[in-house]
């Protein structure tokens, strides 16, 4: 059935205020890589990881999600485990890699080899930068100095250095490099090699693991054997025999504003303030790993510390763990949905419930067979009743209802599901749970379960993919290889390559437009049904597609068709398309396997690598206020929450670009008149009415789909809403 009305989409509007610092990409990841090594420039903090390549993150942004990620597929980078990192004077980021020397100066990247410049080795282990923009390189071939320019080697055969495997740098107040080894510690004053050893100092070991300077000319050298103090003249060994060290493997050493020295251990976090030790380790604090690999502290006096187990800091008084991922439980996003509260739930290794991006941080709940009635893992569909309800299909644990407090499981063995493999979900406007699975298609009203399969209904084939709902409470069902199904109730139709334009091949996605078309994502490209005679196949061959393979699909409030493909996301706005992908995008893989948008215009992107929040201008975080600017064009919202039901109330905004008499009526599916909700004159700017699912009575009205219609001038917008009880 077509809409009551059409409706030209036009801008999108929200109460929120959408600030220029706000990313235009936010991204979470279920990962907790070692942090081998840390830097500071300016506002950002730079974080090299063991395993996910390099993140900048903005430490003093309203959005304490902004970050950045730089791998191998959207960067220079030459590979994704960072062993050290400097920053210089010019603002160029040095990173080394296993595979090569990095400098990015914000734009451009430059990859240093031995093959391309006078490294000795790809082996790095330390890297420093002196005062005058000397870069001194630590390798297992001896240390290289690069200005730049010139590159010079030094190692055992031309030096005085006392081994070439070097494990740790530093750069005196004088401009003298300070070079830890395997076999003992060197300093060069530009002429002269002077080399300490346990035979002739008090250093009580030879392996030097770091190394750092402090204001008044000390070195700190950090052993297996404990952390050694030298002025110059004496030799001061603290171990955990003789101090409060925790462990005697020092791995980082670094000195706050006050002259505190700060030491990562292999026992926890260390500061000594020349009387007293101070330490924090996962039993007393928020400290997410005893093993500390790096320290850095910033301008504000607070310490960053990259564990074995992720990124930390301490601002004087707690330790918090600052999440390069997120508490997502997985990072395979099966499927998203936005509830009636504008919460994201995504499935990914569990259930993750997500209350928005919010500015002072993250608010996640996770529910995994560990905290909750869960039955499985691996969370195949989501959707959201009336109620609030939240039904999860779990794969081969069956369906699972959570109501907020309570979980109901339905399996094979205690309900009508044929299969207790769940792959798709729906829920039709008068609250029946529509369930694909591989042995047909189910429908749960709440009391009774109806089956239906290819031997006693229309269905092709039992293997359901996909389902949607349109506007008459018709049922699109896709299938795994028979084509397209519609359901209304009585009848059934069966669309294939033989009997209409449908291309052929099993459709991984569906969505309604708010002019009643279908679309469907297939793997031979995007197809468009509108109801009656006409079929549009977009494909790679005559579309801005970048891949014929689509899984996901979502339409946003301006009628934008957002699909997740194998090689990106893209975004189709009716004659231009889009592709973002991780060369232009904060998309973290190419394959997008889920997608929602939810009511600030917020797309939510599931990968099989985590996930990613986008919208065009920056996203919208939940604590923003209403933006003053007046619209620029007529604009009537999606009521929110939809669908809602008689314990709440929903909400319709609306934007006027001036004066103008307004009528805002709600119609049943008959076009018969329920309610009028405004009908005055008003102002140009934003506006918001709520309806509490009573007619012009204020009588109760019956389940099912309504439209609303907006009039203001000449100009007539209208949409449709879901009323459950």
């Amino acid at each position: 059935m077509k809409k009551l009305l059409g409706i030209l989409m036009l801008i999108f509007l929200s109460i929120h205020t959408i600030y220029p610092q706000n990313p235009e990409w936010v991204t979470f990841y279920n990962y907790t890589p070692a942090v081998t090594s840390l830097a500071v420039e300016g506002e950002n903090i730079w974080v090299g990881t063991s395993k996910w390549g390099l993140f900048k993150i903005n430490r003093v942004s309203r959005f304490t999600g902004e970050r950045t990620l730089f791998n191998t597929s959207n960067s220079g980078l030459p590979h994704p485990y960072i062993q050290s990192l400097a920053v210089d004077a010019n603002g160029t980021k040095w990173i080394e890699t296993y595979t090569g020397l990095a400098a990015f100066d914000g734009i451009t990247w430059t990859v240093y080899t031995p093959h391309n410049s006078g490294l000795p080795s790809n082996s790095f282990s330390s890297l420093v930068i002196a005062a005058n923009g000397t870069k001194w390189i630590g390798t297992s071939r001896g240390v290289a100095a690069f200005d730049d320019t010139t590159w010079t080697v030094y190692n055992t055969s031309n030096s005085g250095l006392p081994d070439n495997r070097v494990e740790s740098l530093a750069i005196d107040g004088n401009g003298n490099p300070w070079i830890g080894t395997d076999t003992g510690l060197a300093v060069f004053d530009g002429r002269n090699w002077t080399v300490y050893d346990t035979s002739n100092s008090g250093l009580p070991d030879n392996f030097i693991l770091s190394l750092a300077t402090d204001g008044n000319g000390t070195t700190w050298t950090g052993t297996r054997r404990g952390l050694v103090k030298f002025d110059g003249t004496y030799w001061t060994v603290y171990d955990t025999s003789n101090s409060g060290l925790p462990e005697n493997y020092v791995n980082s050493i670094t000195f706050d504003e006050k002259g505190n020295t700060w030491m990562g251990t292999g026992g926890g976090l260390a500061m000594f303030d020349g009387a007293t030790w101070t330490v924090y380790n996962t039993s007393n604090s928020g400290v997410p790993s005893n093993r500390i690999e790096s320290l850095v502290i910033d301008d504000s006096g607070k310490v960053w510390i990259g564990t074995r187990r992720g990124l930390a800091e301490f601002d004087g008084a707690d330790v918090t763990v600052n999440p390069l991922n997120s508490n997502v439980p997985g990072n395979i996003m099966h499927a998203i949905a936005i509830d009636g509260n504008g919460t994201a739930w995504i499935g990914a290794g569990g259930l993750a419930a997500f209350a928005g991006i919010h500015p002072d941080g993250s608010d996640w709940t996770v529910y995994t067979p560990n905290n909750s009635g869960l039955p499985g893992y691996s969370l195949q569909a989501l959707a959201f009743d009336g109620t609030g309800t939240a039904w999860i299909g779990i794969y081969d644990s069956g369906l699972v209802a959570f109501d907020g407090t309570n979980w109901t499981v339905y399996n094979t063995s205690n309900s009508g599901l044929p299969e207790n493999n769940i792959e798709a979900l729906a829920v039709d406007g008068s609250g029946t749970l529509w369930i694909g699975t591989y042995e047909g298609l189910a429908a749960f009203d709440g009391t009774t379960w109806t089956v239906y399969n290819s031997s006693n209904s229309g269905l092709p084939e039992n293997i359901i993919q996909a389902l949607a709902i349109d506007g008459s409470g018709t049922l699109w069902i896709g299938t795994n290889s028979r084509g397209l199904t519609e359901f209304d109730g009585s009848r059934w139709r069966v669309y294939h390559h033989s009997n209409s334009g449908f291309p052929g091949h099993g459709i991984g996605a569906l969505a309604i437009d708010d002019d009643e078309n279908t679309w469907m994502g297939t793997g031979v490209g995007l197809v468009k049904y509108d109801g009656g005679l006409t079929w549009t196949v977009y494909d790679t061959s005559n579309s801005g597609l970048p891949s014929n393979d689509i899984g996901a699909l979502a339409i946003d409030d301006d009628g934008n068709k957002w699909m997740g493909t194998r090689a990106g996301l893209v975004k189709f706005d009716g004659t231009t398309w889009t592709v973002y992908n991780t060369s232009n995008s904060g998309i973290l893989v190419n394959e997008v396997r889920s997608l929602a948008v939810d009511g600030s215009g917020n797309t939510w992107i599931g990968s099989g690598y985590g996930l990613s929040v986008y919208r065009e201008g920056g996203v919208v975080a939940v604590d923003e206020e209403k933006p003053t600017a007046l619209p620029t064009g007529f604009v009537l919202s999606q009521n929110y929450p939809n669908p809602f039901n008689p314990t709440t109330t929903t909400t319709i905004r609306y934007g006027l670009p001036a004066e103008s008499q307004v009528t805002l009526t709600v119609y049943d599916l008959r076009g018969r008149k329920v309610t009028t909700l405004e009908d005055s004159r008003q102002a140009a700017g934003w506006h918001m009415v709520q309806w509490d699912g009573r007619n012009q009575f204020g009588q109760p009205v019956s389940t099912g789909v309504y439209f609303y219609r907006l009039v203001a001038g000449d100009m007539m917008r209208v949409k449709k809403m879901i009323f459950l009880k």
